[in-house]
């Protein structure tokens, strides 16, 4: 009986870290047919994503929420000098791969992203 627990403590392990989505990120965008990308390193505890996404040149603070394979991330960045809101809502499609939208604000202006966690 003892093993058989342990086993089933290990497995319940396995799942919560292949569910994670913590860990270091390809990020593509495509807004207004203009591509983008980023490099972000995210961190799950529970249902809060923190991290940072690296783009042009600086990191950039993440805050976010995960529910189920349900993600929604956002940092701050900047245009023209111009202070932007990044905010990516998404679905985990794997333990390495995500997919979603993209929205700017203040210009509130829409597009997609896919990322690929980096091994």
């Amino acid at each position: 009986m003892k093993s058989l627990l342990t086993i089933l403590a290990a497995t319940a392990m396995a799942l919560a870290a292949d569910n994670s989505i913590t860990g270091t990120w390809d990020v593509q965008t495509e807004v207004m047919g203009n591509g983008g990308s980023a490099v972000c390193t995210l961190k799950q505890d529970g249902n809060k994503v923190t991290g940072t996404c690296a783009s042009g040149g600086a990191d950039r603070v993440v805050t976010g929420e995960i529910t189920e394979k349900k993600i929604t991330w956002k940092h701050a960045a900047e245009y023209n000098g111009e202070a932007l809101t990044i905010t990516y809502s998404g679905t985990v499609e794997s333990a390495t791969s995500m997919a979603g939208d993209v929205n700017v604000l203040p210009f509130d202006v829409n597009g997609t992203f896919k990322a690929r966690k980096k091994e």
